[in-house]
């Protein structure tokens, strides 16, 4: 078992100088374009450090280049303080940060001195969170939460609406407290779907109540306050993930273990117990990743490439959560990693990858899970597993991957 590493989430090996009085949209480009290609040399040098010169992980590599900054300039440019929209930041087509494949993401960001309005159909998704930060997320991982919600905590009116209150004064009914002293705040929503198929997500918008529409046009010093917090994630907060990353390959090979949700009380979602590790097999080989599951109010495990790009969730089975997957008669769940479909139901699929990197993810756990991995051939995986393992035929495994493919559509673009 992987002995638990000591985590650091403050604080960054790298610094940039400020933005300064930029004045011209080139000099902007500029210096987006020095962060990002500074940031990018330093991961990539992890590639020659480790020895990983395999086509699979430059091609990631440099897919993962882009969908980081792509999720910057959405973040960070696109998300208007002042007058606040959600924005979907973390998806299939912009993985990054190893995204839960049951989660739809959304973000926003605050003036902390206005009062705004969330309202809407909250859905019927297994687990809704709604995160507070001040500073910004984008600062991460300098960023502290200041305040989170639950769907228990909401009150619904007679449409089955919610109605949330974000504002630095108390308000009636459901209220979350920004702090101006903290710079600009900015909103995390989870939300975990168990029954992709059944579960709806969430209708929400913001207004503001305490100015008068239209809102402004864009002004210059906005515009250069937004690059500077681009930069800022492009180099800090990049530096934060690609550490956080390295944590799953570095503890040894074909192993995990499970932070407490007092390890990531800081910054992860509240009340959930984090799991990271790796696996390595051969050409002709396999892995069995075996959990005793403690008593939680979710779980789930998944798949991702060395830079934490989530595999190809809503095409391949590369995630199983506690709906989906099945457990044996002991009550244990064994799955099996394997680039070739070994015919079992908890085929955890890497698309291709013969190493790559496992998150779980177990929230209100009773206890710490301590999974176990095995590597064993890939013609003697039933050697390994109960005779009473559920098997799927190749024509099962096209019908349940086609309605896979489906839902996580309608449960993405509702």
């Amino acid at each position: 078992m992987a002995k638990r590493p000591h985590i650091n989430p403050r604080g960054s090996n790298v610094s940039i100088e400020p933005v300064g009085a930029l004045q011209r949209p080139s000099d902007m480009i500029a210096a987006v374009t020095e962060a990002w290609s500074s940031w990018a040399e330093r991961i990539w040098l992890d590639l020659e450090l480790d020895e990983d010169d395999s086509e699979q992980s430059r091609v990631d590599g440099l897919r993962f280049l882009n969908r980081y900054l792509s999720a910057g300039f959405t973040m960070a440019l696109e998300a208007d303080p002042a007058f606040p929209q959600f924005v979907r930041f973390a998806d299939p087509t912009c993985s990054w940060g190893i995204n839960n494949p049951d989660g739809n993401y959304l973000f926003a960001h605050f003036d902390p001195t206005g009062t705004y309005r969330i309202h809407g159909d909250p859905g019927t998704a297994h687990l809704l969170d709604f995160e507070l930060h001040g500073p910004s997320f984008c600062e991460a991982p300098n960023y502290t939460k200041v305040g989170n919600l639950k769907r228990e905590d909401l009150i619904l009116d007679a449409d089955g609406n919610m109605e949330i209150i974000v504002s630095p004064s108390e308000q009636p009914g459901t209220w979350l407290r920004t702090t101006p002293e903290t710079g600009s705040q900015s909103m995390l929503v989870r939300q975990f779907f168990r029954d992709w198929a059944a579960e709806r997500p969430a209708s929400l918008s913001i207004e503001r109540l305490d100015a008068p529409y239209p809102s402004p046009p864009l002004s210059f010093d906005d515009l250069r306050s937004r690059t500077d917090l681009l930069r800022r994630w492009l180099v800090h907060a990049g530096d934060f993930w690609h550490r956080m990353s390295r944590i799953g390959i570095d503890i040894g090979s074909n192993d995990m273990f499970f932070l407490t949700a007092d390890d990531s009380e800081w910054g992860g979602h509240q009340g959930q117990a984090y799991g990271q590790g790796n696996f390595s097999m051969g050409e002709n080989e396999a892995v069995i990743v075996q959990i005793e599951p403690p008593a939680s109010d979710y779980w789930e495990i998944q798949l991702a490439n060395r830079w934490w790009e989530s595999l190809d969730w809503d095409r391949r089975q590369s995630s199983l959560n506690d709906h989906q997957m099945t457990l044996d008669d002991d009550g244990a769940f064994r799955g099996v990693i394997s680039v070739a479909d070994p015919g079992v139901a908890n085929w955890l699929d890497p698309a291709g990858n013969q190493s790559g990197l496992i998150m779980g993810r177990f929230v209100n756990t009773a206890a710490n899970p301590e999974p176990r991995l095995t590597v064993v051939p890939a013609d003697r995986v039933m050697d390994h597993l109960p005779s009473t393992t559920p098997l799927v035929s190749a024509d099962e495994r096209t019908v349940a991957l086609r309605a896979r493919c489906v839902s996580a559509q309608r449960r993405q673009n509702p």
